[in-house]
Protein backbone atom coordinates (compact mmCIF):
# COMPACT_ATOMS: atom_id res chain seq x y z
CA UNK A 1 0.00 0.00 0.00
CA UNK A 2 2.87 2.34 0.81
CA UNK A 3 4.36 1.81 -2.67
CA UNK A 4 0.99 2.31 -4.36
CA UNK A 5 0.70 5.71 -2.74
CA UNK A 6 4.04 6.74 -4.23
CA UNK A 7 3.35 5.51 -7.79
CA UNK A 8 1.34 7.37 -10.39
CA UNK A 9 0.28 5.53 -13.52
CA UNK A 10 -0.48 7.90 -16.39
CA UNK A 11 -2.23 6.63 -19.51
CA UNK A 12 -1.77 9.00 -22.45
CA UNK A 13 -0.04 9.43 -25.79
CA UNK A 14 3.54 9.62 -24.59
CA UNK A 15 4.56 11.96 -27.44
CA UNK A 16 1.90 14.51 -26.43
CA UNK A 17 1.79 14.09 -22.67
CA UNK A 18 0.92 17.35 -20.91
CA UNK A 19 0.76 16.66 -17.20
CA UNK A 20 0.86 19.34 -14.53
CA UNK A 21 3.17 17.29 -12.29
CA UNK A 22 6.87 16.60 -12.44
CA UNK A 23 8.21 13.17 -11.54
CA UNK A 24 11.41 11.79 -10.05
CA UNK A 25 11.38 8.80 -12.42
CA UNK A 26 9.98 8.07 -15.87
CA UNK A 27 10.16 4.55 -17.31
CA UNK A 28 9.50 3.54 -20.91
CA UNK A 29 9.14 -0.23 -20.51
CA UNK A 30 9.74 -3.32 -22.58
CA UNK A 31 10.13 -2.33 -26.26
CA UNK A 32 7.59 0.51 -26.03
CA UNK A 33 10.10 2.94 -27.55
CA UNK A 34 10.47 0.66 -30.58
CA UNK A 35 6.88 1.46 -31.63
CA UNK A 36 7.95 5.05 -32.33
CA UNK A 37 9.80 6.41 -35.34
CA UNK A 38 12.70 8.84 -34.82
CA UNK A 39 10.50 11.95 -34.88
CA UNK A 40 8.15 10.44 -32.29
CA UNK A 41 11.12 9.38 -30.14
CA UNK A 42 12.42 12.96 -30.16
CA UNK A 43 8.95 14.21 -29.12
CA UNK A 44 8.85 11.65 -26.29
CA UNK A 45 12.29 12.67 -25.01
CA UNK A 46 11.20 16.33 -25.04
CA UNK A 47 8.04 15.44 -23.06
CA UNK A 48 10.00 13.30 -20.60
CA UNK A 49 12.42 16.19 -20.02
CA UNK A 50 9.48 18.53 -19.40
CA UNK A 51 7.91 16.15 -16.88
CA UNK A 52 10.99 15.14 -14.90
CA UNK A 53 12.09 16.89 -11.75
CA UNK A 54 15.58 18.33 -11.68
CA UNK A 55 17.94 15.38 -11.19
CA UNK A 56 15.19 12.92 -12.19
CA UNK A 57 15.87 9.56 -13.84
CA UNK A 58 14.68 8.39 -17.26
CA UNK A 59 14.89 4.64 -17.97
CA UNK A 60 14.33 3.09 -21.40
CA UNK A 61 14.11 -0.67 -21.97
CA UNK A 62 14.33 -2.04 -25.53
CA UNK A 63 15.40 -5.25 -27.23
CA UNK A 64 19.06 -5.29 -28.21
CA UNK A 65 19.06 -3.37 -31.52
CA UNK A 66 22.16 -5.25 -32.69
CA UNK A 67 20.21 -8.51 -32.47
CA UNK A 68 17.21 -6.94 -34.24
CA UNK A 69 19.46 -5.82 -37.10
CA UNK A 70 20.86 -9.34 -37.45
CA UNK A 71 17.47 -11.04 -37.76
CA UNK A 72 17.63 -13.38 -40.77
CA UNK A 73 15.69 -12.18 -43.79
CA UNK A 74 14.06 -15.59 -44.27
CA UNK A 75 10.42 -14.94 -43.25
CA UNK A 76 10.39 -18.33 -41.49
CA UNK A 77 7.49 -18.94 -39.13
CA UNK A 78 8.71 -19.99 -35.69
CA UNK A 79 6.90 -21.27 -32.62
CA UNK A 80 7.33 -18.76 -29.80
CA UNK A 81 5.19 -20.29 -27.05
CA UNK A 82 2.08 -22.24 -26.11
CA UNK A 83 -0.06 -21.32 -23.13
CA UNK A 84 -3.51 -21.66 -21.66
CA UNK A 85 -5.47 -18.40 -21.55
CA UNK A 86 -7.08 -18.61 -18.09
CA UNK A 87 -10.09 -16.35 -18.79
CA UNK A 88 -11.30 -18.36 -21.79
CA UNK A 89 -9.72 -21.74 -20.95
CA UNK A 90 -8.35 -21.80 -24.49
CA UNK A 91 -4.97 -23.15 -25.52
CA UNK A 92 -3.05 -20.56 -27.51
CA UNK A 93 -0.20 -21.30 -29.89
CA UNK A 94 1.87 -18.21 -30.67
CA UNK A 95 4.01 -18.17 -33.82
CA UNK A 96 5.99 -15.36 -35.38
CA UNK A 97 7.73 -14.38 -38.57
CA UNK A 98 10.12 -11.46 -38.64
CA UNK A 99 12.46 -9.87 -41.13
CA UNK A 100 14.64 -6.76 -41.07
CA UNK A 101 14.57 -3.62 -43.18
CA UNK A 102 18.14 -2.55 -42.37
CA UNK A 103 18.11 0.59 -44.51
CA UNK A 104 15.20 2.00 -42.46
CA UNK A 105 16.26 0.29 -39.19
CA UNK A 106 12.94 -1.50 -38.86
CA UNK A 107 12.24 -5.05 -37.76
CA UNK A 108 8.93 -6.17 -39.27
CA UNK A 109 7.03 -8.82 -37.29
CA UNK A 110 3.86 -10.82 -37.85
CA UNK A 111 2.44 -12.82 -34.95
CA UNK A 112 -0.12 -15.57 -35.38
CA UNK A 113 -2.21 -16.55 -32.36
CA UNK A 114 -4.13 -19.79 -32.89
CA UNK A 115 -6.57 -20.56 -30.08
CA UNK A 116 -8.86 -23.52 -29.50
CA UNK A 117 -10.70 -25.17 -26.59
CA UNK A 118 -8.50 -27.32 -24.35
CA UNK A 119 -10.48 -30.45 -25.14
CA UNK A 120 -10.43 -29.81 -28.91
CA UNK A 121 -12.59 -27.90 -31.31
CA UNK A 122 -12.33 -25.22 -33.98
CA UNK A 123 -9.19 -23.08 -34.21
CA UNK A 124 -9.53 -19.32 -34.28
CA UNK A 125 -6.62 -17.28 -35.66
CA UNK A 126 -5.70 -13.71 -34.78
CA UNK A 127 -2.95 -11.90 -36.65
CA UNK A 128 -0.93 -8.98 -35.30
CA UNK A 129 1.55 -6.97 -37.36
CA UNK A 130 4.18 -4.72 -35.86
CA UNK A 131 7.10 -2.64 -37.00
CA UNK A 132 9.87 -2.21 -34.42
CA UNK A 133 11.93 0.91 -35.14
CA UNK A 134 15.33 0.31 -33.62
CA UNK A 135 18.19 2.70 -32.99
CA UNK A 136 21.70 1.71 -32.02
CA UNK A 137 23.03 2.64 -28.56
CA UNK A 138 25.10 5.57 -29.84
CA UNK A 139 22.05 6.96 -31.70
CA UNK A 140 19.87 6.75 -28.59
CA UNK A 141 22.62 8.30 -26.50
CA UNK A 142 22.87 11.21 -28.95
CA UNK A 143 19.08 11.73 -28.91
CA UNK A 144 19.09 11.75 -25.12
CA UNK A 145 21.98 14.22 -25.05
CA UNK A 146 20.25 16.49 -27.58
CA UNK A 147 17.15 16.41 -25.37
CA UNK A 148 19.09 17.61 -22.33
CA UNK A 149 19.74 14.28 -20.59
CA UNK A 150 23.03 12.87 -19.34
CA UNK A 151 23.45 9.14 -19.94
CA UNK A 152 24.37 7.42 -16.67
CA UNK A 153 24.57 3.78 -17.77
CA UNK A 154 23.92 1.26 -20.52
CA UNK A 155 22.82 -2.07 -19.09
CA UNK A 156 22.23 -5.37 -20.86
CA UNK A 157 19.77 -6.73 -18.27
CA UNK A 158 17.97 -5.95 -15.03
CA UNK A 159 20.86 -7.28 -12.96
CA UNK A 160 22.77 -4.17 -14.13
CA UNK A 161 25.32 -6.07 -16.16
CA UNK A 162 26.93 -3.72 -18.63
CA UNK A 163 25.56 -3.77 -22.16
CA UNK A 164 27.56 -5.89 -24.62
CA UNK A 165 26.76 -6.95 -28.18
CA UNK A 166 25.36 -10.27 -26.94
CA UNK A 167 23.00 -8.74 -24.36
CA UNK A 168 19.34 -9.60 -24.69
CA UNK A 169 18.15 -6.13 -23.66
CA UNK A 170 19.39 -2.56 -23.89
CA UNK A 171 18.53 -0.46 -20.86
CA UNK A 172 19.49 3.20 -20.99
CA UNK A 173 19.52 5.08 -17.70
CA UNK A 174 19.69 8.85 -18.12
CA UNK A 175 19.42 11.73 -15.69
CA UNK A 176 18.07 15.21 -16.11
CA UNK A 177 20.88 17.43 -14.77
CA UNK A 178 20.09 19.31 -11.57
CA UNK A 179 20.62 22.68 -13.23
CA UNK A 180 17.76 22.00 -15.71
Amino acid sequence: EEVRQRVTLVEADMTELDWSSRFAFIFVPYNTLMHLDSEQKAALFKRARRHLRSGGLFLIDVANPLAAAQTPDDHFLTLERCFVEPESDQIVVQKASSWPDPDRQILRIIWLFDSSPLMGGPVERQVARMDYHYLYPHELELMLEQSGFKLEALYGDYQQNLFVEESERLLLLARLPSST
